[in-house]
């Protein structure tokens, strides 16, 4: 359901947009009742404006109304999202109208997308980093299932996040958040922007509030590589077999070190995951010791701290440690 301020200026607008009156204010009250919609349920909320503003035969819009183009971003007819597209101008009014243009580079009409990739192009970069980073953390866990998204416009999607105020916002939440699927979030966002990588990733693995946070970041430094998921492929074993089975898929890329920065050593942020609070970020350093186990001097006292820890997986690991090397 559309909230309360929002469906009857819809349904107003349909009426006067049948009577062929002026809409002029109705437009620039939707403006802004749009703007306290979430961005992370664009998609449907887009199709549930459609049909409360009767958005099936309004007229073409016109480089005059910009504000009129926001809302027939959700018009059901391409040739309208396409002149709209073209139409619109300056920044994103809000996080919800950011997500609803980054959603129309994902269209089903190739010439919505092209129309699409031309308007981010020019509203992306004038648009404020409070109102990026307040959409982002919705489009980062949406990009990956828009799967129709052009690679003009994915590159255009992914410029947003690398802007050095955005992630700096970014980092903030981060850092200090304790609610939503931060863990995913950062993983997405170390995949899309190199931003993340030296002195933001060191500090939010040692001072972010959320374990998991702190896991994902001792985990890609460790490795010195960030990994993301990148969608799916079909098996090939089971469709020699005439089935169909999805496999995912991982994407991978080296940590950019900063010159004025360098990337922490992995042996110095193992050490800090074993001596974690939290029993999920020492399975992070535990797993890299068993690892390394071999590249260690004082293997015997760190396995031995693991084989007296209070979680019983960790123990585990440590007791494996302390067994006698086979000849």
């Amino acid at each position: 359901m559309l909230p309360e301020p929002l469906a009857p200026l819809l349904a107003a607008y349909a009426r006067a947009n049948a009577a062929r009156a002026g809409t002029a204010l109705l437009e620039g009250l939707i403006l802004a009742a749009m703007a306290t919609l979430p961005p992370g349920h664009v998609a449907e909320l887009e199709r549930r404006i459609a049909d409360a503003a009767c958005l099936r035969s309004a007229p073409p819009v016109s480089a005059a109304t910009p504000r009129r183009a926001w809302l027939l971003l959700c018009h059901r007819n391409g040739h309208q999202r396409e002149a709209a597209l073209d139409a619109l101008s300056g920044p994103a009014p809000s996080p919800f109208h950011l997500a609803l243009l980054a959603w129309r580079l994902a269209d089903w009409v190739p010439q919505v997308r092209a129309a699409a990739a031309r308007a981010a192009a020019r509203i992306f970069p004038a648009t404020g980093a409070i109102t990026v980073a307040r959409a982002a953390p919705a489009l980062l866990l949406r990009w990956a299932e828009w799967p129709r998204t052009d690679p003009e416009g994915k590159a255009i999607a992914d410029s947003l996040l690398d802007n050095r105020d955005v992630a700096a916002t970014l980092y903030a939440r981060f850092a200090s958040a304790i609610d939503g699927p931060l863990p995913r979030e950062l993983t997405l966002a170390l995949g899309r922007t190199t931003r993340f990588d030296g002195i933001m990733l060191e500090h939010l693995a040692l001072h972010a509030v959320h374990p998991a946070v702190r896991a994902v970041a001792c985990r890609t430094l460790i490795a010195g590589e960030a990994a993301w998921p990148a969608g799916y492929r079909l098996d090939p074993a089971e469709k020699r077999l005439g089935r169909t089975r999805w496999l995912p898929q991982i994407a991978r890329r080296a940590l950019v070190p900063s010159p004025l920065a360098p990337l922490p050593g992995a042996d110095a942020i193992m050490r800090l995951a074993l001596a974690d609070r939290s029993a999920l970020v020492r399975r992070v350093g535990a797993d890299a010791l068993i690892r390394r186990r071999h590249d260690v001097p004082d293997l015997p006292p760190l396995a031995a701290r693991l084989a007296a820890d209070p979680s019983p997986a960790l123990r585990a690991r440590g007791t494996w440690l302390q067994r006698p090397a086979i000849p």
